[in-house]
């Protein structure tokens, strides 16, 4: 029985992405989740008592993904500075292969929870939080180390710092738009948060922060 509910959870919650995905938060609603999921919409709320529960849901789960990717990536990898290094590449290379996935968090980038105490808000906020330790130790790793400046509080500098990178790595809409106008696509804000997020971090950094395994060129081609 928990496994049949674990199983229909996880398709509304995959439904729900999809449609995210597609049309944003705003103009999902339940009734389409509840018909891609084939349950009745008071199903749905037996597993999340609102849309917005719903989403969170999506987001933790997501995060959760990532969160574990970082984790293989990270083992063995020595240094502060390198490690910081890794977990951005496990970030871009997560959102270059689940292109859907970052489409969802671009639509939904900029969703305020009214209900802070529901248990899938709380979710989403325990899974953002372990990312951001992980910064934050690599971070204290890397300024005892001496390759980051010792001026800089490393919780608040990766929380900063996480905003800037998902803002480049998921533009708003709206900043799309004035992308397009200026004719600069993705790769290129992604190509620029990571140098000025790398200049602004070391204390004696080299001419150019390091290509990220070809990230520019990679994102280009998507």
């Amino acid at each position: 029985m928990e496994r049949k509910k674990r199983q229909k959870r996880n398709t509304i919650i995959d439904k729900a992405e999809k449609i995210m995905a597609k049309k944003g938060y705003w103009d999902m609603t339940m009734d389409e989740v509840a018909e891609d999921a084939d349950v009745a919409k008071g199903t749905i709320y037996l597993y999340f008592n609102s849309k917005e529960a719903l989403c969170a849901a999506v987001m933790a789960r997501n995060i959760a993904d990532m969160n574990k990717a970082i984790k293989q990536k990270l083992e063995g990898v020595e240094g502060g500075s390198a490690r910081l290094m890794a977990n951005i590449r496990v970030v871009i290379e997560w959102n270059m292969a689940h292109p859907e996935k970052s489409q969802f968090f671009n639509n939904v980038m900029n969703m305020k929870f009214k209900n802070a105490n529901d248990p899938n808000v709380r979710e989403f906020i325990a899974q953002t939080n372990e990312q951001l330790q992980v910064m934050r130790e690599d971070y204290e790793r890397a300024i005892a180390e001496g390759t980051v400046r010792a001026d800089l509080d490393p919780l608040p500098t990766a929380m900063f710092m996480r905003m800037v990178f998902w803002i480049a790595l998921n533009p708003f809409a709206s900043h799309e738009l004035v992308m397009a106008e200026n004719g600069v696509d993705r790769s290129t804000i992604l190509s620029t948060a990571l140098d000025i997020i790398y200049h602004a971090t070391r204390t004696e950094p080299p001419k150019r922060a390091p290509d990220m395994a070809g990230t520019k060129r990679a994102r280009a081609r998507s």
